[in-house]
């Protein structure tokens, strides 16, 4: 045991005294990932092909449209728009855009760690770099098409960003300054919701963070929220704009809500983030998409009240499938696998967010730093309460898990003293699983228990 904490102390200095351990874990990233991608050379399916094939029509200059020639409007434009502009500089191709996925991946675990090194100490921040680089999630997504690659970046910018508003700026700083970090605050929430819906969900967050801010005046946090608002709406307009010509109506962002409503909720027994194909979807195939999605609003509000005794257990369900370590979608081998992944590092913090979160609200102080860990747990909850409507997925709490690995790893700082050995076990333990989560998925499968809770 001498010997382990004298390499930690040792860890520990390096740390502090300069960034070398910061830009080999980011080198270690970039590695894990480009590894990834030549083990595991994944197939487009679901959203990946019309990210690709928009991002093709683009960069030709057709628009954002499928390969067959119709209109994209499932997903907002952004991350096709964004491979676009390297597909016009030279040839089209997967692999580019899994390259661009790997950068993109190794910045969001830089992010990670500034962010954290803001929040708590410059250790802690490592180890968040740490967990952020080996996530068997985050590796895998980066071999994939998938809007996250641009979400994540561009989401830890504007925690960044916020995070500085409210620790640099007091009542002494002028309004026109507030103004300013209004605006940028506001331009990058408008770019994040043009890179993924579930943005919208961060919208509480965004108006909290100012209205409990002590650094402001009643009048100028609903002056700051209104300049943040029109700030958004100016960086979505021209999308409005787009759908509203393609289809003759008011479409803020998508016209997948009626369809993942009714998907996630009217189940028929498929798993969380398949879109449901029925006799009632296919027959409204060929309707406008915007009239097709507010049909199957109103019908699954109908079912679900007509219903009421499911929804206890459909809550249930969103749950485990949000809070739960299996990834039916990014870490299985085929995009919706029956065998999922194992997330080990994700589930190896999660007590200790739980942990965090008990703690945090016993030891309540109204100050600057419980002000943020307030937004981040804000934005958490929000996430998970707009997938409680919808659905919950691994896929889907990526957005936040930066965000809870943070929370986790604050919290972890303060048990290790005493549980030091029980972490190390639970944590291997973990890795096992994650390891052989095939064979264990087999077995567990014939089991009595897992077929009753039929999570899948």
């Amino acid at each position: 045991m001498s010997f382990i904490k004298e390499r930690f102390n040792s860890f520990n200095n390096l740390v502090l005294k300069d960034n070398t351990v910061v830009i080999s874990i980011l080198i270690v990233a970039f590695s894990i990932r480009v590894i990834n991608l030549l083990i595991n050379n994944y197939t487009l399916v679901g959203d990946e092909i019309s990210y690709y094939e928009g991002a093709i029509n683009l960069a030709q200059g057709n628009g954002y449209i499928s390969a067959d020639g119709k209109y994209i409007d499932y997903f907002p434009i952004l991350y096709s728009l964004f491979l676009s502009s390297f597909y016009y500089l030279f040839t089209p191709s997967i692999l580019m855009a899994k390259i661009i996925n790997i950068f993109l991946g190794v910045i969001t675990c830089w992010l990670t760690f500034l962010f954290a090194e803001k929040l708590t100490t410059k250790k802690i921040a490592v180890f968040c770099l740490i967990a952020m680089a080996i996530n068997p999630q985050f590796v895998k997504i980066s071999g994939k098409l998938l809007s996250e690659n641009l979400f994540l970046p561009i989401f830890l910018l504007w925690i960044i960003i916020a995070l500085n508003i409210h620790s640099n700026l007091d009542k002494t700083i002028s309004l026109r300054k507030k103004i300013y970090y209004s605006i940028i605050h506001g331009i990058v929430f408008g770019i994040m919701l043009l890179s993924k819906v579930i943005a919208a969900g961060l919208l509480p967050a965004f108006i909290f963070s100012y209205l409990l801010s002590k650094n402001y005046h009643l009048k100028e946090k609903i002056l700051l929220i209104i300049v943040g608002a029109i700030s958004i709406l100016a960086i979505i307009t021209p999308w409005i704009v787009r759908n509203y010509s393609v289809y003759d109506r008011f479409v803020p962002l998508t016209t997948t809500g009626g369809i993942t409503f009714y998907s996630s909720n009217v189940r028929k027994g498929q798993p969380y983030g398949n879109m449901l194909e029925d006799d009632l979807t296919l027959s409204l195939k060929k309707e406008n998409p915007v009239d097709r999605s507010a049909y199957l609003t109103q019908y699954t509000l109908k079912y679900l009240k007509e219903n009421l005794s499911t929804v206890p257990y459909l809550l249930l369900q969103k749950t485990g499938y949000f809070w739960g370590p299996l990834d039916w979608e990014v870490m299985s081998e085929d995009g919706y696998s029956k065998f999922p992944g194992y997330n080990f590092v994700y589930i190896s913090l999660l007590p200790f967010f739980v942990i965090g979160v008990f703690r945090f609200l016993k030891s309540f102080n109204y100050n600057s730093f419980f002000l943020f860990q307030i937004i981040m747990l804000l934005q958490i909850f929000s996430v998970y309460g707009t997938c409680l409507i919808h659905y919950g997925s691994a896929r889907q709490r990526m957005v936040i898990e930066p965000l809870i690995m943070v929370f986790s790893l604050i919290s972890l700082a303060n048990y290790k003293k005493w549980f030091g050995s029980a972490i190390l076990c639970y944590f291997t333990l973990n890795f096992i699983i994650f390891i052989y989560i095939i064979p264990i998925k087999v077995f567990l499968k014939n089991t009595s228990w897992l077929k009753f809770i039929n999570f899948y």
